[in-house]
């Protein structure tokens, strides 16, 4: 027993991960960090599958709120935790044996810095992902914001900053990472906390949804969202959709700026991934399937904007 080591709480949402949710608690059990010093705490958003009962049998406390969103799911998890470190974790992610120990030496050594990990791939990934997430051998890492899947960050320093927005459906990470950075921390995305991301979509369909998901708040947190450069692209890429709809309905609009509107924004968000990501070799295979998957993600992005346009105006129209 080492009592100079923080007491660290892990918390987990969980909504229907049955199929990964025993590999990510059973990696936690095999981590290197004392046992009597770190705690796992599994808070269920309102399964219908197993997710409940598996969570019961693996982590030292299973909570239920249901029908809430995810900010609000992880903020009820540190309620009932004891640490003095939290670690958010999401439950389709396995993590290394040394992950805790590497995270938790990474905040000792400064404590005006919040650490987050980055994603990486699972063995035989699906096309979808592995042009999605770019990884290259070397690991390197062009994210800059936090992802719920991977934070250290001090008890203390997250209940100053109040904690994730319950409001949001999603993106309550990256608020977060804005009201850190705000608060006077910096952000920092660590390699060698990073996880396997087993949850990511593999299907063309799946991606979509997702997107929509993730900017269903672009409207709702529009001060948020017009400081966001793909948030531009993306209105550029939904007025290329607006374009081509009303061409096909039969009014004669430029055709060429209607190819522009949906050419150009996948083309730039390209172009920046694959320079930040250092990612080689650029075959046209590859450039083809980038291509494809950033247009793919404009698609869901500007959906889910619409989405969430009619969810803000349907209540008024009442």
């Amino acid at each position: 027993m080492d009592r100079s080591l923080p007491f660290v709480s892990i918390v987990l949402p969980v909504f229907n991960e049955q199929k990964y949710l025993q590999s990510c608690l059973a990696t936690l059990r095999q981590i290197s960090y004392p046992k009597d010093r770190y705690e796992v705490i599994t808070v269920d958003n309102g399964s219908t599958d197993d997710s409940f009962n598996i969570a019961q049998q693996y982590a030292d406390l299973a909570l239920q709120l249901p029908d809430v969103n995810v900010g609000a799911v992880r903020n009820y998890g540190v309620k009932h935790a004891k640490g003095s470190v939290l670690v958010f974790l999401d439950s389709d992610c396995l993590v290394p044996q040394n992950w805790l120990e590497l995270g938790v030496a990474l905040l000792a050594a400064d404590s005006r810095s919040v650490y987050g990990g980055n994603l990486y791939l699972r063995e035989h990934p699906a096309w979808i992902e592995k042009y999605w997430l770019l990884q290259e051998s070397d690991g390197n890492v062009s994210q800059k914001d936090l992802l719920g899947s991977c934070i250290f960050i001090y008890r203390d320093d997250f209940l100053s900053c109040g904690g994730f927005d319950e409001q949001l459906t999603s993106g309550e990470d990256s608020a977060l990472s804005q009201q850190l950075k705000a608060s006077g921390f910096s952000v920092v995305i660590d390699k060698s906390i990073g996880v396997v991301h087993l949850g990511n979509p593999t299907t063309v369909g799946d991606f979509i949804k997702r997107q929509m998901w993730h900017s269903e708040n672009y409207v709702k947190a529009i001060g948020a969202s017009l400081k966001d450069k793909v948030f531009w692209l993306v209105l550029v890429y939904l007025s290329g959709i607006a374009g081509l709809v009303m061409t096909v309905a039969g009014l004669r609009l430029p055709i060429a700026a209607v190819a522009m509107a949906l050419l150009l924004p996948p083309a730039i968000l390209s172009a920046k991934r694959i320079v930040r990501a250092k990612f080689k070799p650029l075959t046209p295979v590859a450039l083809a399937c980038i291509f494809s998957v950033d247009s793919f993600y404009l698609l869901g992005r500007s959906l889910g904007t619409l989405k969430g346009l009619v969810g803000t105006l349907t209540p008024a129209a009442r």
